[in-house]
């Protein structure tokens, strides 16, 4: 019988690096340095799940510099960057916010979506956290690795990109997971993240974990030494109505609700043309489905992630009228 290789990048919770001393420590001094400038709360989502050899040297770059404080400071404030790179792990390129005009939700009693893809972000491949720069679009495009990223941010970012820009793009079986329609509408706005923990030596069986997601707001001003509340643990759901629980997803087998923290398993018979869902993409998903549900931009909706410019609609205004006036 094969043997399970453990990821080694699973942890035990959904949000044991915000737990990390170094981390804390080294995002108050910055905070301290930049002189805890209100950030949105992507930003400050972003901040606290950067890759820690980042925060270091930014660190660095605040000590040594006079104009690091404010360099440091503009990588979490530029609303601009930090809403497409949001959109882009979303799947919503900023100039295609909009759904087709008369596109109907799916009935959640249909039949359950043939694959989900593991990656919402289709093409584009997202940096570590703290970068504000989206990563390629498209296969013939490359990025540069920010300064100062520790090795095995480097490997790992690399496995990304050959996952999602390979030859084969993403619209492959290692990408896709069976879900029913209601599970893939929760995970599509980041209400669970699943954490990959082994796949076995023959591919045959893949095990994660479960957790559902906190629900947050999008803000404008967070703190940037605002500390983030624990992930809840043991949930039976991330949504309640009347401080009732309002969605749930069960097990079939067992009957019973899922509930944060429990191990699923996924097994196919042929790895090679049915194989299960590539590891990596499954790592690079649960960062993106943590920094969305941290940053409340899982629920945002179009307009509060691409408000209306309001001296742009003044002046397409004060152009129509003087359209009329001649």
């Amino acid at each position: 019988m094969s043997t399970l290789t453990p990821n080694k990048l699973a942890s035990r919770g959904p949000a044991d690096e915000l737990l990390d001393p170094e981390r804390r420590k080294i995002i108050a001094q910055l905070s301290a340095y930049i002189e805890h400038v209100k950030l949105p709360s992507t930003g400050w989502a972003l901040l606290w799940f950067t890759d820690l050899a980042i925060l270091r040297k930014y660190l660095k770059t605040c000590e040594e510099s006079e104009a690091g404080p404010m360099d440091v400071a503009l990588k979490f404030t530029q609303s601009e960057c930090l809403k497409y790179i949001i959109m882009s792990w979303k799947d919503r390129p900023r100039d295609s916010l909009t759904t087709e005009e008369g596109a109907e939700e799916p009935d959640i009693e249909e039949s359950p979506k043939k694959r989900q893809r593991t990656s919402g972000t289709a093409s584009r491949v997202p940096t570590l956290a703290g970068n504000t720069r989206p990563a390629a679009v498209g296969p013939q495009e490359t990025t540069k690795q920010p300064a100062g990223r520790g090795e095995s941010a480097n490997e790992l970012i690399s496995k990304w990109k050959e996952q999602v820009l390979g030859p084969s793009g993403t619209e492959t079986c290692s990408n896709l997971i069976c879900m029913s329609n209601l599970a893939h509408k929760l995970w599509e706005t980041a209400r669970f993240a699943l954490n990959p923990l082994a796949i076995s030596e023959d591919q045959k069986v893949l095990k994660v974990k479960f957790y559902w997601m906190p629900i947050n707001k999008l803000s404008d001003a967070m703190s940037s030494r605002e500390v983030p509340r624990p992930f809840p643990d043991g949930s039976l759901s991330s949504i309640k109505v009347e401080g009732k629980l309002n969605a749930k997803l069960f097990n079939i087998n067992t009957e019973k609700a899922l509930r944060s923290g429990d191990v699923l398993t996924f097994k196919t018979d042929d790895p090679v043309g049915h194989p299960l869902p590539s590891m990596e993409l499954l790592n690079m998903q649960w960062a993106l489905h943590r920094v969305l549900a941290l940053s409340g931009a899982a629920d945002a909706t179009d307009e509060e992630l691409d408000p209306a410019d309001p001296d742009a609609l003044q002046v397409e205004a004060t152009d129509e009228d003087n359209e009329e006036e001649d």
